[in-house]
């Protein structure tokens, strides 16, 4: 039976876990602070000293011994001159708590604390680098943004929307290869008169590329073009366009629905419910993009493309965390992508 947790205790110190663990104190220092650089069987032997004796790393001790702020901040650009930014949706409140627990998690056992910062201006992002060792920059999705980020000199990593970026430290998510689970889901459920709803091709640089991923997939391997058609993506743009999709399903030009986000393809179903019984005995093959959690509280079933935002952000803050114990300016720029998955359709509730 695995150790349970003790309490934090105060009195505990690095050099209790060293010798419960059977190694050195300065390699219980290194595996909180580039826990890459140690072993698996001694890093996990500290890691199961320190929580069976409820020992917490001092983390502003050592901050001050490395003449650092002990600090990484995620840093969020406000894009108040967007007319559409999925970030400001409200129902996709949950994805940000998803990427703050990925962020945590790995921070957890390193000597860095998480810090947040909203940034209006390039003074409040100076102000972020200033009182940070590290910058993890959420959904950076802009030229712009990124630029302000790499000419300050402070240790970065961009996320997520950062694929088609060049010559910036990033983790991304893949946004065409997204486009091809979707058109795979369809597909292997036998459509090949698909519809593909989407919108703000231009503005949105991951619209563009799951679209093309979409389109890809049925036009190289099996010379299918499938139907597109635009809207303003969210729910009201999905209603708006569920005529357009029920007159071709009534005239049997479509047999397969992908959206470029769940809360549109929610839209359009929402509407098409009540008269097609195809999608309520989830005969008519659908997938959206995001895996929203409340996807299996509708009445009606899809699958949907999941960014595994925990998974990338954590994958994030590793890789900052590995670039700042590396105490290198000179090295190498990091350029990683933690693919999305396919979340398949399950029973409404």
């Amino acid at each position: 039976m695995p150790a349970q947790k003790q309490r934090y205790n105060s009195s505990i110190t690095r050099n209790d876990v060293a010798q419960m663990a059977g190694v050195s104190s300065a390699t219980v220092s290194r595996v909180f602070n580039a826990p890459h650089n140690v072993g698996r069987e001694k890093r996990e032997a500290v890691f199961e000293a320190a929580n069976q004796l409820g020992y917490r790393p001092n983390k502003s001790a050592s901050a001050l011994r490395r003449k650092g702020t002990g600090i990484i901040t995620l840093v969020e650009f406000k894009k108040p001159k967007r007319n559409y930014y999925w970030g400001d949706l409200p129902n996709l409140s949950w994805f940000y708590a998803d990427i703050v627990r990925g962020i945590t998690k790995k921070l957890d056992n390193t000597m860095f604390s998480l810090n947040i910062e909203t940034v209006h201006t390039g003074a409040d992002l100076k102000h972020a680098a200033e009182i940070s060792d590290g910058l993890l920059c959420y959904d950076v999705d802009m030229h712009a943004e990124a630029e302000a980020v790499k000419a300050l000199g402070t240790p970065y990593i961009l996320a997520h929307h950062t694929k088609e970026f060049t010559g910036y430290n990033r983790c991304s998510t893949d946004n065409f290869l997204g486009g091809s689970l979707q058109a795979g889901e369809l597909f292997s459920k036998g459509s090949r008169r698909p519809v593909y709803i989407t919108g703000l091709l231009e503005e949105v640089g991951p619209h563009k590329k799951r679209l093309e991923g979409f389109m890809d997939f049925y036009a190289e391997k099996y010379g299918i073009k499938p139907a597109v058609i635009t809207c303003s993506p969210g729910r009201d743009g999905g209603e708006s366009v569920a005529g357009e999709v029920a007159q071709m399903l009534k005239m049997r030009r479509c047999d397969g629905i992908a959206a470029v986000n769940d809360v549109t393809l929610i839209g359009v179903l929402k509407v098409l419910y009540s008269n097609y019984t195809e999608i309520r005995d989830n005969e008519l093959p659908l997938c959206g993009y995001d895996s929203v959690p409340f996807r299996d509280l509708l009445p009606y079933t899809f699958a949907s493309v999941d960014v595994l935002p925990g998974r990338l952000y954590a994958r994030a803050a590793e890789i900052l965390v590995k670039t700042l114990a590396a105490k290198s300016k000179d090295s190498e720029l990091v350029s990683e992508v933690v693919s999305p998955s396919l979340s398949p359709s399950s029973p409404p509730t």
